[in-house]
């Protein structure tokens, strides 16, 4: 079993963070994650025997994650919605950054209790930031209602063969208004205009608001991964 070492979640958290990937003819080594003080430990869903093994040492199942992609190929998109516009860093940033934030609920960082409210924030504050500052986005699109409020905002970066999704938030006072469909709608603009076939967003299943929203906008499932949150604090348990 390889384990990845993770140098940004080290720094971030203070202590060694790494990253497996296992397969379904391969058993988890107990005591290889036991060198880490946090591993996050990726799976298939039907990987029965390493989900037993994981079940069994109380190693936390934080997240079923949901990949979507949607074909742009030949696809014909009208005009942008003039509400939305392309945003550079600037007096805004805290309402995106709260926006972000929101965006998180459903993520495995704010699910572990062993992550704590203080750092998953602050992880998602700092993905955002980085996001508004182009070191991980491409383009930032902003969603701003009639009273002048930053109601949603998207985040994409272009990939190898397709556009991506980082961060999709709607605030939740202006849900209900088709908010989340306009900024979608503008990054299908954002995906043929840069000649990229295919436009992707990650999700988690237990979100079942986000997986039917993004199934009505045309995207389709292309993959389904379990994530495990292993801390050596906890080995007392194992």
């Amino acid at each position: 079993m390889i384990i990845e070492d993770l140098p940004w979640d080290s720094n971030f958290l203070g202590i060694r963070v790494g990253k497996t990937i296992l397969n379904n003819s391969e058993p988890v080594s107990i005591d290889s994650l036991k060198k880490w003080d946090l591993v996050y430990i990726y799976l298939q869903p039907d990987d029965e025997l390493n989900h037993a093994l994981l079940f069994k040492h109380k190693i936390l199942l934080a997240d079923r994650k949901i990949s979507f992609s949607m074909d742009l190929q030949n696809e014909l998109i009208p005009d942008e919605n003039p509400n939305i516009y392309s945003y550079r860093s600037g007096n805004e940033d805290q309402e995106l950054i709260e926006l972000g934030i929101q965006s998180g609920i459903w993520s495995r960082f704010n699910i572990d209790p062993d992550f704590g409210t203080d750092n998953f924030q602050l992880l998602y504050r700092q993905w955002m930031r980085n996001s508004i500052d182009h070191k991980i986005a491409d383009e930032v699109f902003v969603y701003r209602d009639e009273h002048g409020k930053a109601a949603g905002v998207i985040t994409l970066a272009n990939k190898i063969g397709y556009s991506d999704i980082g961060i999709l938030a709607v605030d939740a006072e202006s849900r209900g208004k088709h908010i989340g469909r306009h900024l979608v709608h503008r990054a299908k603009q954002f995906t043929i205009t840069h000649h990229q076939p295919l436009l992707s967003v990650v999700t988690q299943e237990a979100n079942q608001n986000a997986c039917k929203f993004y199934e009505n906008c045309g995207f389709h499932i292309t993959n389904k991964v379990h994530i495990c949150h292993y801390w050596k604090k906890n080995e007392h348990t194992l």
